[in-house]
């Protein structure tokens, strides 16, 4: 069992450790990884847990640390969509940000985290209807689908994103510049 191996790593790593916000990562996202498939809350709440402090145990200027802020927001993300409580959409758009603003320009990740904060704020705007969370969704995306290459196989999908933000918001507003 993988999660098993996991703790058992990290029981064997001292505090204080290079390695252990590593370690925490991993069992966070592989808690994670049962949630969705299993549905055990448990399961959810630990691997945030976990996430979150391999989050606070990273020094701010570690390379690692958007890589854990990512995670620990798009995990927020999820739990938002299966169960709607806004705290975690909340939170995950605060991780999510800090993901994009401490990952360096021209990082190989820095397009999917900023496709993964406008998602966060289409779905801020789809729960609460504000068009400042809309707009700015549509700028990252756009950002985003700027930044992948007409080849890479992601930038159907982030087409796809930036296309329901312009729908969205030309059903709000209903300029047809937006629909088209």
């Amino acid at each position: 069992d993988a999660i098993a191996q996991i703790r058992r790593s990290i029981d064997m790593t001292p505090d204080g450790h290079p390695s252990r916000p590593s370690k925490m990562n991993n069992l966070g996202i592989s808690l994670f990884t049962r949630f969705k498939r299993l549905g055990l809350l448990a399961d959810a709440d630990e691997g945030i847990a976990q996430i979150r402090h391999a989050v606070d145990m990273t020094p701010d200027r570690h390379p690692d640390k958007p890589i854990w802020l990512n995670n620990l927001g798009t995990s927020l993300r999820i739990l938002f969509e299966r169960f709607g409580k806004l705290a975690d959409l909340e939170e995950a758009i605060v991780h999510t940000r800090g993901a994009v603003t401490s990952t360096p320009d021209g990082h190989p990740d820095k397009t999917d985290r900023i496709h993964n904060l406008g998602i966060c704020l289409r779905l801020r705007f789809t729960h609460l209807g504000e068009m400042r969370d809309l707009d700015d969704a549509i700028s990252y995306t756009r950002r985003a689908v700027d930044m992948t290459p007409s080849s890479h196989t992601h930038r159907r999908g982030v087409l796809n994103d930036l296309g329901v933000c312009l729908k969205a918001r030309f059903e709000r507003l209903g300029k047809l510049g937006d629909l088209e």
